[in-house]
């Protein structure tokens, strides 16, 4: 028995065509902000430097945010400011500090080199009326000495010993020796007792010897050398 032929037909949608996939889109063409670089990339980093393609956008602020953030850094500015005035004002005192204190230094070095030089002129002054006092101590000696001298000669006269008159006595250092040498502790002298006064202010007498201790303020003499 013949088959006969089928009045079925195989599943097709009422178009007659079978479902095509669409084809994928191309990636969009990206230029790197960083390296520059073109590439055709669906991503959101660069592939060759690995930048990021879309900055990420900060977030906005609010208005108190904003007016927190200025109040903050007028505080700091304030602080800060305060802070430089401080390190300023400081500094500046340590300044006057230093400069008061040499001022002080130079002050109180002048002061000492004055009152040294006071000290010394006070110092030279006595040394010098001493020596004036000294000196005039000594030349009163000599005149003592030299009436001692002159009286003895006359004594001398007196008991035949020597020939008269006997006018004065005058006595000059010896060896070198002068009344000045206030260091000397004694000073020998050669003394003439004048019993003869010639032409052209010349004289004569008789020699006597003699030597003055100064720290004692005694005198001996012999006559002859």
């Amino acid at each position: 028995m013949n088959e006969q032929p089928s009045n079925r037909s195989h599943d097709h949608d009422q178009t007659g065509a079978h479902d095509i996939p669409a084809p994928p889109l191309a990636p969009p063409t990206k230029v790197c902000p960083k390296c520059s670089v073109q590439t055709h990339t669906s991503g959101d980093f660069c592939p060759h430097c690995g930048a990021r393609y879309v900055r990420r956008r900060r977030p906005e602020l609010g208005r108190k945010a904003i007016i927190g953030i200025v109040a903050a850094a007028v505080v700091l500015l304030g602080i800060g400011g305060g802070i430089v005035w401080k390190v300023q004002h400081d500094r500046e005192q340590e300044r006057n500090a230093e400069a008061a204190a040499l001022e002080a230094e130079r002050e109180t070095a002048a002061r000492e080199r004055e009152e040294k030089a006071e000290a010394e002129r006070e110092a030279a002054e006595e040394a010098a009326a001493l020596e004036t006092a000294e000196r005039a101590v000594r030349t009163s000696i000599i005149k003592q000495m030299q009436q001692s001298i002159t009286k003895d000669a006359k004594e001398k006269v007196s008991e035949g010993v020597l020939e008269g008159p006997i006018y004065y006595t005058n006595c000059d250092p010896l060896g070198g020796g002068s009344v000045d040498d206030l260091t000397a502790l004694t000073t020998t002298f050669e003394c003439l007792a004048v019993n003869e006064k010639l032409d052209g202010g010349q004289v004569r007498g008789w020699v006597f010897s003699s030597t003055v201790n100064w720290d004692e303020g005694s005198w001996s003499w012999h006559l002859g050398r």
